[in-house]
């Protein structure tokens, strides 16, 4: 038998979500930043070994520009968005008094918390994936200028 359902409960079980969500979106995104860092670190380890043709010159600036385009979308999904024109919670608090405060935790602010955190978790999930699509194809262009540099 299932238990009747819980408003309240739902609305919890919401904002949790929500927090939970973007908090494992930054985690993700900070780990391909790190990736990122990475693979241009690692390519400019070894460009100093490739041969000097305008094919691989072509192929890996082309693979360079991609990752830090896709290390500029992962900034976006990392920075902070603060609610915009309709902030609640703390960023709402940040201009009010202590009285303004009291009385905003008076209110039940879990529907217009959700109603804010949820398009923010989307766009956080959309940059992150432009950024695996972005990151994909510039490992492919620095793969292709890494198999190609020997045969010019």
């Amino acid at each position: 038998m299932t238990a009747p359902y819980d408003p309240d409960a739902a609305l919890t079980a919401a904002v949790t979500e929500i927090k939970n969500e973007i908090a494992q979106v930054n985690v993700k995104a900070s780990l391909l930043a790190a990736l990122n860092i990475g693979i241009l670190i690692g390519t400019a380890t070894i460009t100093k070994d490739i041969p000097p043709h305008p094919l691989t010159y072509t192929l890996g600036a082309a693979g360079i520009l991609t990752i830090l385009a896709a290390t500029a979308y992962t900034l976006l999904a990392i920075r902070p968005n603060l609610g915009g024109s309709s902030p609640v919670g703390f960023p709402a608090w940040a201009g009010m008094t202590a009285d303004e405060i009291r009385r905003d935790l008076d209110t039940d602010q879990r529907a217009s918390l959700t109603a804010v955190l949820a398009p923010i978790a989307v766009a956080k999930y959309r940059a992150l994936r432009v950024t695996v699509h972005l990151d994909l194809l510039g490992l492919g262009l620095l793969a292709a200028t890494g198999g190609i540099a020997p045969l010019v």
